[in-house]
């Protein structure tokens, strides 16, 4: 099986080929790795300077 991808990959996909994003194929498999990942399917890689420990 293929290794589950974030929702950020499904968003450059949504950027580069709407036509394959919006078929139901990709948003059954969106929605499972969703499933799969739980959480960390959302944290997006530019926010990941948050998740880092702060002084405060």
């Amino acid at each position: 099986m293929a290794t589950a991808m974030t929702f950020e990959a499904y968003q450059d996909i949504r950027k580069t080929n709407p036509d394959l994003y919006y078929k139901p194929s990709t948003q059954k498999r969106m929605r499972a790795d969703q499933v799969k990942l739980g959480d960390a399917f959302f944290q997006l890689s530019f926010f990941s300077a948050w998740d880092a420990k702060h002084d405060n």
